[in-house]
């Protein structure tokens, strides 16, 4: 996890305010032989041009199955549901599989967690680089696919990117197969790269480069992120807005500043505690208590209410609505935390 305190925000305007993304009503349900799971259960979201937005939450919140959903990635049993999922005006929920090809990685791309799940072992870099240029960009000679792949190399910083080329994916360290996976991602040049967990598997040290390297290419070709993490600290630096999900569920989105300065979901408020900070001493690291619901015995009401301190009997039998307290700033609670230090 990287330290809230290790790097400072870096603030940039975003340079179009129109929708590039604008996901409206997305449902997820897996039957099982178990019963229903509602994976993403009536989420509303949406992703502005150039603008860098993170997707936080707990492990089984929905956050991945969001991105499989909007790629059209989702397999049987699970089936996606939505009023739309409109791409750059386009409602890319109903389009066929042969236009979805075209969108997957053209215009839309995405960087995994592992690497290694995502490079063929068989494969040298350059022809795994390639793949992705004769797909999408089949107007480019040998010649100019070879220099783009070197160019993008070079871009994320690979040193020596012509003898790279020849090498297979074994003979990379993990953070460096994750700059190929982000380098073949935006060789398309994508209006939008969805970021799925994609540096869990690295050090700490590693992690924070492979995430500012991505920050800055993305803003230097005016590209949308949207970065799905576990991790509030890491959005908390280089997101211009939030989503926070639980459970199948958006709890809470806004602005950057107005989640980690003015939260007003208990579990926003949970999630900022869990963040080590120096200063702390040797306070203990706090946890929100309890586990994360069984997806298939969610509670009646709020899905968080059988871990929140606030909870009243309206929260478990009542599931809220999601309300605008504030301008852009949207929340799931009966009774959200207005002064966030007067309530702890």
């Amino acid at each position: 996890m990287m330290n809230h305190n290790e790097v400072k925000h870096v603030s940039s305007k975003v340079s179009d305010g129109s929708v590039l993304l604008d996901v409206k009503n997305l449902k997820t349900y897996f039957h099982t032989f178990r019963g229903l799971i509602k994976a993403v259960d009536g989420i509303s979201f949406n992703v502005k041009k150039g603008e860098v937005i993170g997707i936080v939450g707990e492990s089984g919140s929905g956050k991945s199955v969001t991105s499989f959903s909007i790629m059209g990635l989702v397999e049987s049993p699970g089936v996606v549901n939505a009023d739309h999922i409109l791409f750059d005006r386009e409602d890319i929920h109903k389009v066929d599989e042969k236009r979805m090809m075209k969108v997957r990685g053209k215009e839309i791309s995405m960087v995994f967690q592992d690497p290694m799940t995502s490079l063929n072992p068989l494969y040298t870099i350059k022809q795994q680089m390639e793949e992705m240029l004769i797909l999408h960009a089949p107007q480019l000679s040998s010649h100019d696919r070879h220099e783009r792949c070197v160019r993008l190399l070079q871009q994320v910083r690979i040193h020596n990117p012509e003898e790279a080329l020849k090498m297979y994916p074994h003979q990379f360290s993990g953070g460096m197969r994750q700059r190929v996976i982000v380098a073949i991602a935006m060789a398309a040049d994508p209006k939008l790269i969805i970021a799925d967990e994609p540096t869990t598997a690295l050090d700490v040290t590693i992690q924070a480069q492979v995430l500012h390297l991505m920050y800055d290419l993305v803003r230097k070709k005016d590209m949308a992120l949207m970065l799905i993490t576990h991790d509030l600290a890491v959005v908390s630096q280089l997101a211009d807005r939030i989503v926070v999900m639980y459970s199948g569920k958006i709890m809470e989105q806004g602005s950057r500043d107005d989640i980690i300065e003015r939260p007003l979901h208990p579990y926003t408020v949970g999630l900022l505690e869990c963040i080590p900070r120096m200063n702390r001493d040797k306070e203990r690291l706090y946890q929100i208590p309890g586990n994360v619901p069984n997806m298939l015995e969610l509670p009646k009401g709020c899905k968080f209410s059988t871990r929140c301190r606030y909870c009243q009997e309206i929260c478990i039998e009542v599931d809220p609505d999601p309300r605008e307290l504030r301008p852009e700033q949207m929340v799931s609670c009966h009774f959200p935390l207005w002064d966030r230090e007067e309530r702890l």
